[in-house]
């Protein structure tokens, strides 16, 4: 999209906001190339989803009264069933589904974090207590990602990775950018995971996976299943992750994010796993 900084629709409470973060947004140049949209989930919901063969979205608990369905721009930062104890069985394994970009056309809001945890006050040393989720809300549109990369990142590989974000010329009146920056360059122990700085898309429209779906990371032991041969035939890469007996699943969030970045380098859409 061209032109002026289109306002976000008001279709929620929640998207009341001055727009200052967004129009900031808007003026960046987007990075290139185009990163994925992930969507992380657990091994019962992928046979369903795979079975279907649509990712459908669900009721939401932040944006009360819409189905969603939720994206993060190439970081796989959502942890599913984070609080699970350490088992052998497969059910709340994280599974990462990798969509090419093209595979979202119709997206309903763009958030520079996990809208959720900041509905839940994790981020709440970073902002004024006035501060709104809305205020928050960045243009809905394709290409948005990839212009909050290039003003607060530089780089995908800096993104991706986490690195310290570009803060040095942001004005003092643009107080959501400078709060941003803030909990993107956070060090200090604290609750905030790489969801802190993780571009989150939402979407109301069903995605198939036929023909979107570029890449699966899973547990290794779903790779020769009929789930994984379906996905093989339908020319999805499958990127398999090693369980070791009783884990907790969200300790394999590292091993995931690993393989993505692999993935990524292959694909040239960055430096290297770690470039």
């Amino acid at each position: 999209m061209n032109g002026a900084f289109a306002e976000p629709q008001m279709t929620h409470a929640l998207d009341a906001g001055n727009g200052r973060l967004g129009r900031l947004v808007r003026e960046a140049q987007p990075v290139a190339p185009l990163l994925p949209f992930v969507h992380n989930t657990d091994a019962f919901q992928f046979v369903d989803i795979v079975e279907t063969g649509v990712l459908e979205p669900q009721p939401c608990t932040v944006f009360t009264g819409e189905a969603l369905t939720y994206f993060f721009y190439a970081r796989p930062a959502f942890r599913p069933d984070v609080n699970e104890e350490a088992t052998a069985l497969e059910h709340y394994f994280p599974v990462c589904l990798i969509f090419k970009h093209e595979a979202i056309t119709e997206i309903r809001r763009v958030f520079p974090f996990d809208s959720g945890a900041f509905q839940g006050g994790l981020y709440g040393a970073f902002m004024h207590r006035r501060m709104k989720l809305g205020d928050f809300a960045l243009e809905a549109e394709t290409s948005t990602p990839a212009r909050m990369v290039g003003r607060f990142f530089g780089t995908n590989e800096a993104y991706l990775f986490s690195r310290d974000p570009l803060d040095k010329d942001i004005p003092a009146d643009h107080l959501e950018a400078r709060s941003y920056a803030a909990l993107a360059g956070a060090k200090g122990g604290n609750a905030i995971d790489s969801r802190g700085s993780g571009v989150e898309i939402q979407t109301s429209e069903p995605i198939s996976l036929q023909g979107m779906l570029d890449a699966v990371v899973l547990p290794l032991s779903f790779v020769e299943t009929q789930t994984g041969r379906s996905l093989r035939d339908a020319g999805v890469d499958l990127l398999p992750y090693n369980t070791m007996g009783r884990t907790r699943p969200s300790e394999c969030m590292g091993s995931i994010t690993d393989i993505c970045a692999a993935f990524y380098a292959r694909r040239d859409l960055i430096l290297g796993a770690g470039g």
